[in-house]
């Protein structure tokens, strides 16, 4: 079998610059975003089933069958916010591209020391929500660019759908701040997911969207009924896809 998965390999290389091998070892790939902050361990029963239920899958060899790498667990979360990254450093106003580029360079040893234009962000309204409580379910599996799984999620609750709108509103408020003073491009509409891997092969990734419907299924029966809560939103620099570092800092008043 090592044999096959060998040539399997050679007939279908990695494609996906976020990945450097199949073990999986993920290439290295810098940046920032915001992120809702976990809950402590008791509050993580989704995710939990969201890796058991992957790990399901994994077992008939479909996903390994597709050059799936799963994402480790511990890496799980939700982002609100796309920052500067090593993807769109390009696009970011000139004069600032030097000071982000060495930030990102040294991450995480310059964690505590981001360029003073990280201001916009630590002083967007946005990083004050959610003041209140909001709480997720499962939705349906999504295959994004023929290279990410991504688990989407949805409110749980009417009062949550309420908090989705208004984080929506200051989302979209900091990503017309950013646009102006950093130079970013507003994202795409806001659509919360936690992705569990990312497809090392484009063309493997394709095929694996006529599976996508019986492994939703399978997502939906494992995560019945269980729901994520989250309570604020942090400031987290990674260095890979498995390896995020929470700035410390305390918001402006």
């Amino acid at each position: 079998t090592g044999l096959a998965s060998t040539m399997h390999v050679m007939h279908h290389p990695i494609t996906h610059p976020k990945i450097a091998s199949l073990e999986p070892h993920w290439a290295p790939f810098h940046g920032f975003s915001l992120l809702f902050d976990n809950p402590d361990e008791p509050g993580l029963d989704l995710y939990r089933r969201l890796a058991a239920a992957l790990g399901e899958l994994d077992r008939d060899q479909s996903l390994r069958r597709h050059l799936l790498c799963p994402l480790p667990p511990a890496s799980y979360h939700t982002t609100v916010w796309d920052g500067i990254n090593a993807e769109n450093l390009t696009k970011v106003t000139a004069a600032l591209q030097p000071e982000w580029a060495a930030f990102m360079q040294g991450l995480p040893e310059t964690l505590q020391s981001p360029p003073p234009s990280i201001c916009t962000v630590t002083e967007a309204p946005l990083m004050k929500q959610p003041a209140a409580p909001i709480r997720f379910r499962f939705d349906r599996l999504c295959l994004w660019g023929e290279a990410v799984l991504v688990a989407r999620l949805a409110p749980a609750d009417d009062t949550s759908a309420a908090r989705l709108n208004e984080l929506c509103a200051a989302r979209a408020d900091l990503s017309d701040t950013a646009r102006q003073t950093l130079g970013l491009s507003a994202g795409p509409d806001y659509e919360p997911h936690v992705s569990l891997g990312y497809f090392a092969n484009r063309t493997l990734g394709r095929q694996a969207q006529a599976l996508l419907a019986d492994w939703s299924a399978h997502f939906e029966a494992r995560l019945s009924g269980s729901v994520i809560t989250y309570r604020s939103i942090g400031l987290y620099a990674f260095t890979d896809m498995a390896n995020f570092f929470k700035f410390k800092f305390e918001p402006a008043p």
